[in-house]
């Protein structure tokens, strides 16, 4: 029974703690404006459902003031109860502690409210109290801030008590409520204005423009805690930045800062910058909303949204243009077309414009893009200032020469000129774009000019001077080649570049040189020019000379030259082509001959030679020249004996005629001697060599070379025997063909070989005992030299009348023999009768037969001895000089010697 007493008293007790728990401290005002006592209050608030009997409770400070409740004394569920510090009239709702000053520290306090059984029921401390611990069973953290003379400080909400300062807040004026519920904080206000760029009343897109959030604290006496701020801007909208460390959201298009605290009465702002996009609406909103609480961590708080004014966004249109004029035909700007004629070397100007027709300003300026073709060369890029533009690139499809406009305001246009050389046929286009945005839009456009070829073709002549050219043999000659393009005195505007102009010269033998090249450069036979410009005329000159030590060089020929340039457009071009002939001239000799009568009698006297020298040489040369005539030492017999009858001032020693003379280049010598002919009969029928030389032979010339000698001085000479005991005179012709066996006229002078030669001998007889009575035993023979072969006997005649068929041809290989014994049996006068015999006959010249010799013919007269050499039958020997070619074949070609193709 005990037990269940003490169970039920526990209950009892436990039920009364739990009530009673549920009064709390809930506003205080510590520093009232006035008189403290009187001004000073307390308020506890029944949380609770019922009410609470607060007889016997206490109410202390830190220094030990305390107040005890009445018996009987209450509060009511959901009530409110002022414990007032100073005197007064106790009711249901107020109580007064009577204390006739303030108790309650301005700076800083605790306030204790304790049950009847001093057990501990609520607890709080402000601004810096002592610090004391609450009683047991209590508990408390921080420190409640203080507050401005005349407020209260008061727990929000009502009996929201959590044992620590944070959910107690300043209350002022009309907001201290003693006596009934607190009243809660006014929302705080946010704005959002729109801050235009300067001077306008609009943004344009792509522009910056600033909007400036700001929340207020309407409350006059506490702060509001965690103030979140979020801005909405619209989707069309680009986030630039702001100024109080904003989060931006790209994929809601929101801005949130953590405004934190902000204090009574006090505001928080923040400068957010952004851009319409490059297609962003007009009339749009920048959105603002705001969470808060009272207290730091306390309940959230929402504002409700607010918008900006509806925001003026301007559009941006830009176009772009592209015109072209030909400066150096005279045009202007004026004459601006999409397409223009120029030729190459033109200079041309491209007109780019980019025009704004949008109401809003391009603020940043458009970037421009410029493709230059291929066949164009940049000059110069200005503006419409006449100044230079800073670009960057090279003109190509990949690389464009590139810039910025900068800004372009509504209904404007920037300009500006790129200047140009047209340098080739074919890229002429010039395109420019351009592009404008901002962030991941932008608007781009396009436009090209061109250029219409106007193509003048290179008209080129040229001259080689000398032609033909003579090259000096010691020093070279120089040659001039004259290039003219067109009409320099009367200039054809319709006449254009030759390009790349060289002169290629072929045929130089390889002994000869090219050096000294003036006005162009040579390699390997050919010469470069350059280019040739229009209605001009250039020259360039070179030297041709004979290499060093080239002894036997070619001494003439023809040079092919060759010219090579293009057009405009690169097409090659190769006429005229022309043909010089050259010839080595100068060249150092020394030429040696002899002249006079090949054909002598025996005892013939006073014969005529004449020597010749001429000399082309180095000056100052002495030479010894020697004529060697024959002797008698100089032949095997001794019949050769010629002696000398006229030295011409020579030193003659019985064998030969020495001379010492000095030459100089270009000098001649010439001597004539007389010579008599060998007086034995037996020297007839010979030949005997005569023989002119010089010494020294070997003599340096200005090329290293030793100059020839060109040796005609060896003279041969044939003695005839014409008369003797038999016969008073004897003596040969020949007569040439004119027509070969191809049927072709050739030179009477000389025989070709292949074709026929005749040839009459004739002898006159003595008389009386002194020449045969009778033909008999008279043979004629010839000896067919130079490989000669018979063809006919066309004639025998004694005294003009023909006998030839009474006389026999005994032989015609190897040589000619006739008998001409047969004679007797015809009215033929005899021999000694003083008889006059011709005999005429033709003999062939075979191929290969060239040369000339001396062809021999002997008359054998029986009976009649012939000089030392005397035998029976006596030889009368005949020579005469023959001279036979090689055959040839004339052929003449006329016309031109070089066609164009």
């Amino acid at each position: 029974m005990v037990r269940k007493l003490s169970l039920i008293l526990m209950i009892v007790f436990a039920l009364a703690v739990a009530v009673s728990a549920q009064v709390v401290i809930n506003e205080v005002v510590y520093d009232p404006v006035g008189d403290e006592a009187s001004g000073e209050w307390v308020e506890l608030y029944n949380a609770g459902g019922s009410s609470v009997d607060l007889s016997g409770w206490q109410l202390t400070d830190q220094d030990g003031h305390t107040y005890d409740f009445p018996s009987g004394s209450s509060i009511s569920a959901g009530g409110y109860l002022v414990v007032h510090t100073g005197a007064g009239t106790d009711t249901s709702t107020d109580l007064y502690a009577g204390f006739t000053a303030g108790i309650w520290n301005n700076d800083g306090d605790e306030v204790l409210l304790e049950d009847n059984s001093d057990a501990g029921i609520d607890y709080i401390q402000y601004s810096g109290g002592s610090g004391d611990l609450p009683p047991s069973g209590l508990t408390w953290s921080g420190d409640i801030s203080g507050t401005s003379e005349g407020n209260s400080l008061a727990l929000i909400p009502d009996g929201n008590d959590q044992d620590n300062a944070t959910n107690w807040i300043p209350r002022s004026g009309t907001d201290i409520t003693p006596g009934s519920a607190n009243k809660a904080q006014p929302n705080p206000t946010v704005t959002v204005t729109i801050a235009y760029p300067t001077g306008k009343t609009y943004v344009s897109t792509c522009e910056q423009a600033q909007a400036t959030i700001t929340v207020t604290n309407n409350d006059p006496a506490a702060p509001i805690s965690d103030v979140s701020v979020k801005a909405t801007l619209p989707s069309d909208f680009y986030y630039v930045s702001d100024d109080g460390g904003g989060t931006y959201d790209a994929g809601t298009h929101t801005v949130t800062w953590n405004a934190g605290q902000i204090e009574a009465a006090d505001s928080w702002s923040v400068n957010l910058v952004f851009k319409p996009s490059c297609a962003a609406q007009s009339d749009q909103h920048i959105s603002a909303d705001a969470t808060w609480a009272a207290y730091p961590g306390g309940a959230s708080e929402a504002v409700t949204t607010v918008n900006s004014e509806p925001i003026d966004v301007e559009p941006v249109a830009l176009s772009i243009t592209k015109l072209v004029y030909n400066q150096t035909a005279g045009e202007t700007e004026v004459d601006a077309v999409g397409t223009t004629s120029a030729a190459h070397g033109d200079s041309v100007v491209f007109v780019i414009q980019v025009t704004n027709v949008g109401k809003g300003d391009a603020v940043d300026g458009a970037d421009l893009a410029d493709v230059l073709g291929s066949g164009l060369s940049f000059t110069s890029l200005t503006d419409e200032n006449g100044d230079a533009v800073t670009y960057t690139g090279s003109g190509t499809s990949t690389d464009p020469y590139t810039w910025n406009t900068g800004q372009i305001d509504h209904d404007t246009a920037k300009k500006y000129y790129l200047t140009a050389t047209v340098i080739s046929c074919e890229e002429l286009t010039n395109q420019a774009s351009y592009t404008w945005g901002c962030g991941d839009c932008s608007t781009s456009g396009s436009a090209s000019a061109s250029i219409a070829l106007i193509l003048k073709e290179p008209d080129v002549s040229y001259t080689v001077s000398p032609n033909p050219i003579a090259i000096d043999y010691c020093s070279g000659s120089t040659v001039t080649v004259t290039v003219t393009n067109g009409d320099p005195a009367n200039p054809d505007p319709n006449v254009g570049t030759a390009h790349g102009f060289t002169l290629t010269m072929d045929g130089l033998p390889s002994d000869y040189q090219v050096t000294n090249v003036q006005g162009a450069s040579y390699s390997s036979g050919v010469f470069t020019v350059g280019d040739i410009a229009a209605n001009t005329q250039t020259q360039f000159s070179f030297k041709l000379s004979l290499k060093s030590g080239a002894c036997s060089p070619q001494e003439s020929g023809t040079l092919l030259f060759t010219p090579y340039y293009e057009n405009d457009c690169g097409k090659a071009y190769f006429p005229p082509v022309t043909l010089d002939s050259f010839s080595l001239v100068g060249q150092p000799s020394i030429s040696i001959s002899k002249t006079g009568e090949r054909a002598v009698d025996v005892s013939e006297t006073n014969i005529s030679y004449t020597l010749s020298v001429h000399y082309e040489g180095p000056d100052n040369q002495t030479l010894t020249i020697v004529d060697d005539y024959p002797d008698a030492s100089d032949t095997a017999n001794g019949w050769g004996n010629f002696t000398v009858a006229d030295s011409a001032g020579g030193t003659n020693d019985g064998d030969k005629i020495t001379w010492t003379q000095t030459f100089n280049n270009g000098d001649d010598w010439s001597k004539t001697i007389k010579l008599n002919a060998p007086t034995d009969p037996c020297a007839g029928g010979n030949t005997y060599t005569n023989r002119l030389s010089i010494s020294p032979t070997s003599i340096n010339d200005c090329n290293s070379c030793t100059i020839p000698i060109n040796d005609s001085g060896s003279f041969e000479i044939y003695v005839n025997n014409n008369y003797e005991e038999a016969i008073t005179d004897h003596n040969k012709t020949v007569t040439y063909s004119n027509i070969n066996s191809n049927g072709v006229h050739i030179d009477a002078n000389s025989a070709e070989d292949c074709t026929d030669i005749q040839y009459t001998t004739s002898v006159t007889f003595n008389t009386g005992t002194a020449a045969p009575q009778t033909w008999s035993g008279i043979v004629f023979r010839d000896d067919m030299n130079g490989g000669q072969t018979y063809v006919s006997l066309d004639s025998v005649t004694v005294n003009g009348t023909n006998y030839m068929s009474a006389v026999s041809v005994t032989n015609t290989s190897g040589y000619l023999e006739i008998d001409l014994s047969g004679l007797d049996g015809t009215t033929a006068p005899k021999p000694n009768s003083g008889a006059t015999l011709k005999i005429t006959y033709t003999l062939h010249a075979p191929e290969g037969s060239e040369g000339s010799f001396i062809d021999w013919s002997h008359l054998t007269v029986p009976g009649f001895s012939v000089g030392t050499c005397d035998v029976s039958e006596g030889t009368y020997d005949q020579g005469i000089d023959v001279s036979i070619g090689e055959s040839s074949l004339g052929l003449s070609l006329s016309g031109p010697q070089i066609i164009d193709k």
